[in-house]
Protein backbone atom coordinates (compact mmCIF):
# COMPACT_ATOMS: atom_id res chain seq x y z
CA UNK A 1 0.00 0.00 0.00
CA UNK A 2 2.94 2.14 0.60
CA UNK A 3 4.08 4.86 -2.59
CA UNK A 4 7.44 4.43 -3.14
CA UNK A 5 9.50 7.74 -4.39
CA UNK A 6 11.21 6.67 -7.38
CA UNK A 7 13.23 8.70 -9.52
CA UNK A 8 10.85 8.22 -12.64
CA UNK A 9 8.54 10.54 -10.67
CA UNK A 10 10.85 13.58 -10.93
CA UNK A 11 9.96 16.01 -13.31
CA UNK A 12 13.12 18.16 -12.89
CA UNK A 13 12.18 20.80 -10.94
CA UNK A 14 14.34 20.36 -7.69
CA UNK A 15 11.95 22.75 -5.59
CA UNK A 16 8.71 20.44 -7.16
CA UNK A 17 10.65 17.19 -6.84
CA UNK A 18 11.17 17.88 -3.20
CA UNK A 19 8.10 19.05 -2.17
CA UNK A 20 6.65 15.75 -4.22
CA UNK A 21 8.77 13.17 -2.18
CA UNK A 22 7.43 14.90 1.26
CA UNK A 23 4.44 14.33 -0.20
CA UNK A 24 4.62 11.05 -0.21
CA UNK A 25 6.12 10.79 3.07
CA UNK A 26 3.00 12.12 4.13
CA UNK A 27 1.03 9.58 2.22
CA UNK A 28 2.79 6.63 3.97
CA UNK A 29 2.84 8.02 7.33
CA UNK A 30 -1.12 7.89 7.20
CA UNK A 31 -1.15 4.65 5.27
CA UNK A 32 0.73 3.36 8.06
CA UNK A 33 -1.69 5.06 11.05
CA UNK A 34 -4.34 3.50 8.82
CA UNK A 35 -2.41 -0.38 9.23
CA UNK A 36 -2.31 0.20 13.17
CA UNK A 37 -5.54 0.90 13.31
CA UNK A 38 -5.15 4.37 14.77
CA UNK A 39 -8.11 6.47 16.05
CA UNK A 40 -10.28 7.69 13.32
CA UNK A 41 -9.98 11.40 14.98
CA UNK A 42 -5.84 10.61 14.84
CA UNK A 43 -6.20 9.20 11.03
CA UNK A 44 -8.60 12.10 10.41
CA UNK A 45 -6.46 14.88 11.67
CA UNK A 46 -3.27 13.39 9.25
CA UNK A 47 -5.44 13.65 6.51
CA UNK A 48 -6.02 16.89 7.26
CA UNK A 49 -2.36 17.44 7.55
CA UNK A 50 -2.16 15.84 4.30
CA UNK A 51 -4.23 18.11 2.46
CA UNK A 52 -2.55 21.17 3.99
CA UNK A 53 0.30 20.57 2.53
CA UNK A 54 -1.04 19.53 -0.64
CA UNK A 55 -2.32 23.03 -0.59
CA UNK A 56 1.11 24.83 0.00
CA UNK A 57 2.65 22.84 -2.11
CA UNK A 58 0.18 23.69 -5.23
CA UNK A 59 0.48 27.42 -4.08
CA UNK A 60 4.34 26.69 -4.46
CA UNK A 61 4.09 24.56 -7.81
CA UNK A 62 1.54 27.64 -9.57
CA UNK A 63 4.06 30.31 -8.82
CA UNK A 64 7.29 28.21 -10.50
CA UNK A 65 4.70 27.78 -13.19
CA UNK A 66 4.39 31.65 -13.06
CA UNK A 67 7.72 32.22 -12.98
CA UNK A 68 8.34 30.10 -16.04
CA UNK A 69 5.08 31.43 -18.02
CA UNK A 70 3.92 28.10 -17.96
CA UNK A 71 1.44 28.10 -21.23
CA UNK A 72 -0.96 25.57 -19.46
CA UNK A 73 -1.05 27.45 -16.23
CA UNK A 74 -4.83 28.60 -15.85
CA UNK A 75 -5.96 24.84 -16.99
CA UNK A 76 -3.06 23.06 -14.19
CA UNK A 77 -4.24 25.56 -11.71
CA UNK A 78 -7.89 24.27 -12.39
CA UNK A 79 -6.67 20.98 -12.00
CA UNK A 80 -5.57 21.98 -8.58
CA UNK A 81 -8.75 23.34 -7.39
CA UNK A 82 -10.44 20.27 -8.60
CA UNK A 83 -8.39 18.19 -6.50
CA UNK A 84 -8.24 20.02 -3.51
CA UNK A 85 -12.10 19.87 -3.70
CA UNK A 86 -12.34 16.05 -4.31
CA UNK A 87 -9.78 15.95 -1.22
CA UNK A 88 -11.88 17.92 0.97
CA UNK A 89 -15.29 15.64 -0.07
CA UNK A 90 -12.89 12.57 0.81
CA UNK A 91 -12.31 14.42 4.34
CA UNK A 92 -15.90 14.71 4.79
CA UNK A 93 -16.30 10.74 3.89
CA UNK A 94 -13.58 9.65 6.24
CA UNK A 95 -15.06 11.36 8.92
CA UNK A 96 -18.64 9.00 8.84
CA UNK A 97 -15.82 6.31 8.66
CA UNK A 98 -16.60 3.56 11.27
CA UNK A 99 -12.87 2.11 11.38
CA UNK A 100 -9.80 2.63 9.46
CA UNK A 101 -10.80 -0.16 6.74
CA UNK A 102 -13.17 1.78 5.53
CA UNK A 103 -10.54 4.48 4.66
CA UNK A 104 -8.88 1.41 2.06
CA UNK A 105 -10.31 2.63 -1.21
CA UNK A 106 -9.56 5.84 -0.22
CA UNK A 107 -6.16 5.38 -0.05
CA UNK A 108 -5.98 3.48 -3.19
CA UNK A 109 -7.79 6.48 -5.02
CA UNK A 110 -5.55 9.11 -3.56
CA UNK A 111 -2.34 6.88 -4.20
CA UNK A 112 -3.84 7.06 -7.81
CA UNK A 113 -4.37 10.57 -8.14
CA UNK A 114 -1.01 11.69 -6.32
CA UNK A 115 1.08 9.97 -9.02
CA UNK A 116 -1.07 10.65 -12.00
CA UNK A 117 -0.76 14.06 -11.10
CA UNK A 118 2.77 14.16 -11.06
CA UNK A 119 2.93 11.83 -14.09
CA UNK A 120 0.49 13.25 -16.36
CA UNK A 121 0.07 16.80 -15.82
CA UNK A 122 3.28 18.27 -13.66
CA UNK A 123 5.94 16.35 -16.50
CA UNK A 124 3.99 19.01 -18.79
CA UNK A 125 5.56 22.07 -16.62
CA UNK A 126 9.27 21.05 -17.57
CA UNK A 127 8.47 20.62 -21.28
CA UNK A 128 7.74 24.39 -21.49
Amino acid sequence: MHSTWKDAYKIGIEEIDQTHEHLFALFNEFVELCGKRAPLQTLLSRFHTLISYVEVHFAEEEQIMQDRGYEDFADHKDIHSHLICDAKEVAKDLARAEDSDDMLPYIHCLQSLIIEHILRQDRQITAH
